[in-house]
């Protein structure tokens, strides 16, 4: 399986420097979409698509997903997911990542303004972030609290290191419980 979020750069945004070349794939139709995604999600409808040289990247509820002439490359669900940002100039989609150290990912799209994928895209992260909270430990690090809701309402914590330097366990175990008490987890 070609691995599409890995912690690097995609190397698309060192490729296809002509808008033109960028285009929806022959081989992708609306059949095909239907089809793919019956078999990963049961039916559930796509938001919106942008393609890009290598596929289309999706969203839905359940995520974003790219897909290829062979099918689904991958899925990332949204709590994975900490922002999406779009350069129109460049034609970038930048993924970043719930965890720190996880580098974005960026994507030439073709669409030079992809406002509703990018709207729905906004909607579902808004809906999957319940809470964010900061604490400073008593080394000095600065760390970082995230209750997500995934698409099925289950609640997780997410706690990332902001600073570097030294974090005993305990720390973090009190602050993840801290952040479960403030939304009965």
């Amino acid at each position: 399986m070609v691995s599409f979020f890995k912690s690097r750069k995609n190397a698309d945004t060192q490729k296809q420097n002509d808008p033109t070349q960028v285009k929806l794939p022959d081989w992708f139709n609306k059949d095909f979409l239907k089809q793919e995604l019956a078999d990963h999600f049961a039916g559930d409808e796509v938001a919106l698509k942008v393609s890009t040289p290598t596929g289309v990247v999706l969203n839905n509820r359940f995520g974003i997903h790219l897909l290829g002439e062979s099918g689904l490359l991958e899925s990332v669900p949204w709590v994975a997911v900490s922002h999406l940002r779009f350069d129109g100039k460049q034609r970038l989609l930048t993924i970043s990542f719930s965890r720190i150290d996880a580098d974005p990912v960026e994507l030439r799209v073709a669409a030079t303004d992809p406002q509703e994928f990018m709207e729905a895209a906004k909607e579902h992260l808004d809906h999957s972030i319940v809470l964010v909270r900061s604490k400073k430990t008593e080394s000095g690090v600065t760390l970082r609290g995230t209750v997500r809701r995934d698409h099925e309402g289950e609640m997780l914590v997410l706690i990332n290191a902001v600073t570097a330097g030294p974090v005993a366990q305990s720390e973090v175990d009190d602050f993840e419980g801290e952040l479960r008490e403030m939304v009965d987890l």
